[in-house]
């Protein structure tokens, strides 16, 4: 849905079967997650590519992301609502392939209210040397109980060709696999991939994503 719908609260769309919503969103908050995406990506975090999502504040069984766009362009009205089995509010709408890293975490981990996924050149380079990864500044010292590796060469999923087919987090599965790895962790590396990284707020994974990244340099 539209940043308009969601202040909303629309329940559905052209009378079709969809999840509801969750209800109104702070118009402050939309503007922040859509905010993530710019600052990511004026920081070099994200390439055109990459997602950030908040949980909905209204409802834990529901994230707010944002259609498939390149990440610098990403507006309020971008936004949309989905359901933790990845369906949209707005059933027109399109997000990305990995949407199913955001709700299989948001599944596991009632704690995390912010997602991101980033492909940042440093920590791509840091997880494809399968290096533990600690802090090496203060303001990365949340990782001081280190960084967990998610290797989709590893996939045993029955039905899933693996690394053969592709290294996308594209399926359910897959983003139970990445959640299951993650566990209690603030942030996973994905080998040859980038990262993910979670917070309490969309600014706390922010900061992490940044700082994730000035610790590779």
């Amino acid at each position: 849905v539209t940043a308009i719908a969601l202040l909303l609260g629309a329940a559905s769309v052209w009378g079709q079967a969809n999840p509801t919503s969750a209800g109104p969103v702070d118009p402050l908050l939309l503007e922040d997650l859509a905010l993530s995406y710019r600052i990511l990506t004026d920081r070099g975090i994200m390439d055109g590519l990459g997602h950030s999502s908040i949980r909905h504040p209204a409802n834990p069984n529901r994230y707010l992301i944002s259609r498939n766009r390149a990440t610098g362009l990403v507006t309020p009205a971008d936004l949309m609502e989905l359901d933790l089995d990845s369906r949209p509010v707005d059933p027109t709408a399109r997000s990305y392939q990995e949407v199913h890293i955001h709700a299989e975490i948001y599944k596991a981990r009632p704690d995390v209210m912010a997602v991101i996924h980033h492909h940042a050149p440093g920590t791509v380079s840091w997880g494809m040397g399968k290096i533990p990864m600690m802090p090496m500044n203060q303001s990365s010292r949340w990782m001081l109980d280190g960084v967990p590796f998610f290797d989709y060469r590893d996939i045993r999923i029955e039905g899933d060709k693996g690394w053969e087919e592709t290294n996308l987090i594209h399926t359910a599965a897959r983003g139970q696999a990445v959640a299951r790895t993650l566990a209690g962790s603030p942030a996973i590396l994905l080998v040859n991939h980038g990262a993910v990284v979670v917070g309490s707020t969309i600014t706390e994974a922010v900061g992490r994503s940044i700082y994730m990244e000035i610790n590779t340099e």
